[in-house]
């Protein structure tokens, strides 16, 4: 049968036998109905990390056609052959047999899977020019995949659109900006902090306020809410104004109604801690700073445990705030992490160290030393793509000032490890793509890759 565009597969990964197996099947029950018949449906990680699996076994190819009968492997299947078969086409190919009730050979003509695009947006921090802080009056997207790059300026850097320690996401398809610290210019040698934002915008016209929230905050996270058939809102909670006054409370902005209005109090007043999304209903807040001075807490927040939704979580080996946190998974999300790396600490201006927590289900769980970065940095920002199995830590300040150096952090996990020593199993790797302008205390979200910027 012929195949869509972009579906398919070109090329069989001559691997040990076991491991093509393996792999073949995996990726044969990620296959789209088209190709599968019967089979399940297509999984959207196929289109996100798992894809990156399949081309161990696959490379994709345009307008090609396949057997489905080729594609089958029988679920009754216990042993796999210790010999191989060759068959030979217009070029000599060698393929291995699978035993099945019947030897068949695994088919090598294959055609493509769309790669997903993954763009990145940053916008909005600080930066340094001629040696000098100065606001960021740019956005800049970054394509992770083909590394195309597209740069604006909508802002102003000479009033008070421009922040730093703002907070956003992407909702309903548009990238929303709340609060931040307001900064601008003094005759273009110095910045000025005003107070906190109050104003949500849209960073490509933010001129145009969307939502006034009912608090100046600053410092402050957020997490897209979002529902089957209804607008996505966006939690903002916690954070400070001009006066360090530090909030308990949290807010719900709807971009659709122009309007906040206060959800539910934090465990404790805080700012500059970071959250991690764990699932629609679950997230942990860590680190940060109240009027008691720079934290060590965590706490876990689900949604469906009511009337106390937050529980405590075990404390960071560190106290820490501006620190920059994500999770990752897995082994197919039996094993899933939280990551604390930098920041800025009681005695470090700039942290080298890192912090893992695996979640699991023991209560004993507890922070393990993580891989040091390559240097100290505070106010950087991270960001999750391809379903939580990637993770990227982008910009900070380092003593050297803002950065334009992406990190992204690799681990060698292997299925059945009891215990993982995350110190030596992970590493911060220099990605290969950067900022165009230094940049930190900014706000970065993953975004449409058709979205127009400027």
């Amino acid at each position: 049968m012929k195949l869509p565009q972009n579906n398919g597969f070109d090329k069989v990964y001559m691997g040990q036998v076991a491991s093509l197996i393996q792999c073949f099947v995996k990726c044969t029950q990620l296959l789209p109905d088209s190709i599968q018949g019967n089979s399940k449906s297509v999984s959207p990680q196929c289109f996100g990390a798992e894809v990156r699996h399949c081309n161990q076994c696959f490379i994709y190819k345009e307008g090609s056609s396949i057997n489905e009968d080729d594609i089958k492997i029988s679920e009754e299947t216990t042993t796999i052959a210790t010999t191989t078969t060759t068959t030979t086409t217009t070029t000599t190919t060698t393929t291995t047999a699978v035993a099945t009730t019947s030897t068949t050979a695994i088919a090598t003509t294959t055609t493509n899977l769309p790669e997903k695009k993954t763009v990145l947006l940053f916008t909005f921090g600080f930066t340094a020019t001629k040696g000098k802080y100065a606001p960021n009056p740019t956005i800049e997207t970054i394509d992770v995949q083909t590394g195309r790059r597209e740069t604006c300026s909508p802002l102003k850097a000479n009033n008070n659109n421009v922040r730093e320690f703002p907070s956003g996401g992407l909702v309903s398809g548009a990238p929303i900006v709340c609060g931040g610290r307001e900064v601008k210019l003094k005759h273009r040698t110095a910045m000025v902090y005003n107070s906190a934002g109050q104003h949500c915008v849209d960073p490509r016209n933010p001129s145009k306020r969307l939502v006034t929230m009912k608090q100046k905050r600053t410092g402050s996270s957020t997490m897209v809410i979002s529902k089957e058939n209804q607008e996505d809102i966006l939690w903002v909670l916690g954070g400070n104004d001009r006066n360090r006054k530090f909030f308990l409370s949290s807010e719900y902005v709807s971009i659709k109604t122009k309007r906040s209005t206060y959800g539910p109090n934090l465990p404790m007043a805080w700012a500059f801690h970071c959250l991690v999304e764990i699932n629609s209903t679950s997230i942990v807040l860590i680190g940060g700073k109240s009027g008691a001075g720079i934290m060590n807490t965590v706490y876990f927040f689900d949604l469906n445990r009511k009337p106390k939704p937050w529980t405590r979580g075990p404390n960071l080996k560190e106290a820490r705030y501006m620190t920059t946190c994500g999770k990752m998974s897995f082994l197919d999300g039996d094993r899933v992490i939280i990551i604390a790396a930098g920041g800025q600490g009681s005695k470090k201006r700039w942290m080298r160290t890192s912090e893992i927590l695996e979640i699991a289900q023991s209560k004993k769980a507890a922070w393990q030393t993580g891989p040091r970065l390559p240097d100290g940095v505070k106010a950087a920002v991270g960001v999750n793509i391809d379903n939580g199995q990637r993770f990227f830590l982008t910009g900070g300040r380092t003593a050297g000032g803002p950065q334009t150096s992406i990190y992204e952090l690799t681990c060698s996990i292997k299925k059945g490890m009891k215990r993982v020593e995350y110190e030596k199993a992970c590493r911060w790797k220099k990605f290969h793509l950067s900022l165009k302008t230094p940049r930190a205390a900014h706000v970065v979200m993953e975004v449409p890759h058709d979205m127009t910027l400027c």
